[in-house]
């Protein structure tokens, strides 16, 4: 009898050393945070993994991409709904066995900052609840030149264009939404092929750059891999006037539209699958102020605004097919030197930061009727001198750079109305004059 004891337990033990190997076991998963917009690959390690199983992250299902063995799966991460934070991350075998990783994801977005006279580029943790943003700890990061004025990025390869006007390149980052850093690629910084490079815009679809050269009256074009290795496409073209300070881009119709700031006009130009640019037979077109420096794009409403600093209004006019621009109607700034201009497409919102009077104005606009303030005063910027905006539609919630005194704002408003209200107090850029902003969801 005791023998036969003896081989039961030494049984029984092998049974629970056998389940134990068995059972499902979520160890690890890098990176441990990515994009609310989902479609962040990341590796799981653990045990008990097999084909079939599942993978959720929060509420929401994953995207088995592949299981290389049973302790190793690549799966895509879904979106957040927008929601920041970090969520449980279950895997579930096909017998409904689970593993599960507490708090083993973090959704993040991130606001990205160019602080021109730090020659340097921040980036914050952006809690969109709140909202709220904290500096990252690997931040700042050195933009790889002298006077950084202006930025673009590809959410889907992770890449951050940084263009260095005072040193003549365009620096490109990837960029980790886990940590917030910003690591330069191979070759960069890239010579732009003009001089004082002070505006990029980026059709991420076809992988390619256009960056406006302030002093030679060019826009140069690049090509650029996913990797995000430029190579020049020619030599570059006239701006079609003088002074060009700032760029829009439609991918859907390949637009470029660029703001000529000293002969107060924007230009157009058609653009092919390579880059090739070549002006509308309309182009350009009057300003309809002085001194053009903000631009703002409505693509599927197909409506183009103006911010013309020193006659201190804003202009919308309607695109057409073929890229011709037709002017329905100029409103007062509601203050005085507007810049910096965030759109909410979808309420069809326009907010204006006026640099001399350091305020924030919101605006109603639509291709019919153009643009009308709406409703509330304007707001005081919560700093001096507003020369940098970005915004997050989705929450409502708009970032305001104030050059002069080298901080952030966050703002809210009634997606009914466009009211604006301050949110809490304002932050420091983490550097000196932030000139461009971006949030990347």
């Amino acid at each position: 009898m005791r023998l036969w004891g003896a081989i039961l337990a030494v049984a029984m033990a092998a049974m629970i050393v056998n389940c134990q190997t068995d059972a499902v076991l979520l160890s690890s998963i890098d990176p441990s945070g990515g994009s609310t917009q989902g479609g962040t690959s990341v590796t799981l390690a653990g045990r008990g993994f097999e084909a079939g199983m599942t993978v959720a992250f929060g509420s929401a299902q994953g995207t088995v991409v592949s299981v290389d063995s049973a302790t190793r799966a690549t799966v895509s991460t879904p979106a957040s709904s927008n929601v920041t934070g970090a969520v449980d991350v279950v895997v579930t075998d096909t017998a409904g066995e689970t593993g599960t990783k507490t708090n083993g994801f973090t959704y993040t977005s991130m606001l990205v900052v160019a602080n021109r006279d730090s020659n340097d580029v921040a980036t914050f943790n952006v809690d969109r609840q709140t909202p709220s943003i904290a500096k990252f700890s690997s931040s700042p990061t050195s933009s790889g030149g002298t006077y950084p004025r202006s930025m673009a990025f590809d959410a889907t390869n992770n890449l951050l264009f940084v263009p260095n006007r005072g040193s003549a390149t365009v620096s490109v980052f990837a960029y980790q939404m886990a940590d917030g850093s910003l690591t330069g690629v191979t070759g960069s910084p890239f010579s732009v092929g003009g001089l004082n490079p002070n505006a990029v815009a980026a059709d991420t679809v076809q992988h390619l750059l256009f960056v406006a050269n302030y002093s030679s009256n060019t826009i140069t074009a690049f090509s650029y891999d996913t990797a995000g290795v430029l190579t020049a496409v020619g030599t570059g073209v006239s701006c079609g006037g003088t002074g060009p300070f700032a760029l829009a881009i439609d991918p859907t119709r390949q637009h470029l539209f660029v703001a000529n700031s000293t002969s107060n006009d924007i230009a157009v130009f058609d653009y092919n699958t390579d880059g090739e640019l070549v002006a509308v037979a309309t182009s350009p077109t009057p300003a309809g102020g002085t001194k053009p420096l903000g631009l703002a794009i409505d693509t599927s409403g197909h409506v183009l605004i103006v911010a013309n600093e020193t006659s201190n209004v804003l202009v919308l006019f309607t695109i057409g097919s073929a890229g011709a621009l037709t002017n329905v109607n100029n409103i007062s700034a509601g203050g005085v030197a507007p810049y910096p201009l965030a759109i909410d497409t979808a309420h069809q919102f326009v907010f204006v930061g006026n640099q001399t009077s350091n305020d924030v104005v919101s605006f109603t606009y639509d291709a019919v009727n153009g643009l009308a303030r709406a409703a509330g005063l304007a707001l005081d910027a919560g700093g001096r001198q507003p020369t940098a905006m970005a915004i997050d539609s989705t929450n409502a919630t708009i970032f305001v750079g104030n050059g002069a005194s080298s901080d952030i704002q966050l703002m809210t408003y009634d997606t009914t109305t466009g009211q604006l209200a301050q949110s809490g107090s304002a932050l420091s850029s983490d550097g000196r004059t932030p000139m461009s902003m971006r949030f990347i969801p």
